[in-house]
């Protein structure tokens, strides 16, 4: 059994990549030249409260909140009950609705934004 040569696939021919032509690198030229170029002249977000005012000087100024602990058993008891769900998938909703609130509350103006 050990002096049997095991049987190896015979390798088929290769495949080649097809030829690139002008255009490919044409595409890929402008693709390269729009971000610098004129992607920084597109008008930016609306402000809101938690946007700094200048995004390319943005200060020493910084801000921290916290809330209180999120126990991972209930997190779990909410994606059990949603087929398919994962903690992921809820820990985002969260985030999602917590966000909307603090928007409604604060800023409504920016819910009816169209980005």
């Amino acid at each position: 059994v050990l002096d049997d040569q095991p049987e190896l696939p015979v390798p088929s021919k290769s495949l080649k990549a097809p030829p690139v032509s002008c255009f490919t690198y044409l595409k890929g030229l402008l693709q390269a030249c729009w971000g610098p170029l004129v992607g920084d002249q597109l008008p930016g977000d609306p402000p809101n409260r938690l946007k700094t005012q200048d995004a390319r000087n943005p200060g020493k100024t910084k801000a921290v909140s916290q809330s209180a602990d999120i126990d991972i058993k209930r997190v779990k008891e909410v994606k059990d009950k949603i087929p398919g769900a994962t903690i992921n998938d809820v820990l985002l909703t969260l985030v999602t609705m917590t966000l909307q609130e603090y928007f409604k509350k604060y800023e409504p103006s920016t819910l009816k934004q169209k980005v």
